[in-house]
């Protein structure tokens, strides 16, 4: 939990990438992390903690707290945060193509006529 408490503070929000881990021990303490959490998987165990809930095994008390911290339970909102809406007359901000943001068309078969 002083992991989620920290990239909280530092984020503003606990929707932390499933990839993320405290920087490793010589670098942690540089960017304001504890020695003692250094390599701590915080991406994978916020992913364990929203399957706990969206279970509902969580103690409610640890979901209040998580929720102060600004937790998102869906991975769907962590991710496609930022990508959605497109910018205007342009692609997704996420770089993917424009075609998976349109409705998908069949192609017309081609019939000499």
């Amino acid at each position: 939990m002083e992991a989620a408490v920290i990239y909280a503070r530092e984020h503003g929000d606990l929707k932390v990438p499933f990839t993320f881990r405290v920087p490793a021990a010589e670098d942690a303490e540089k960017a304001g992390w504890p020695a003692s959490l250094a390599g701590f998987p915080l991406g994978q165990w916020t992913a364990d903690a929203r399957r706990f809930y969206n279970r509902g095994d969580m103690d409610p008390e640890r979901g209040a707290q998580l929720e102060k911290l600004g937790i998102a339970w869906s991975h769907a909102d962590v991710a496609w945060a930022g990508a959605w809406p497109p910018p205007a007359g342009g692609q997704p901000s996420t770089g993917t193509s424009w075609r998976l943001w349109t409705p998908p068309t069949r192609a017309r078969r081609w019939a000499p006529g």
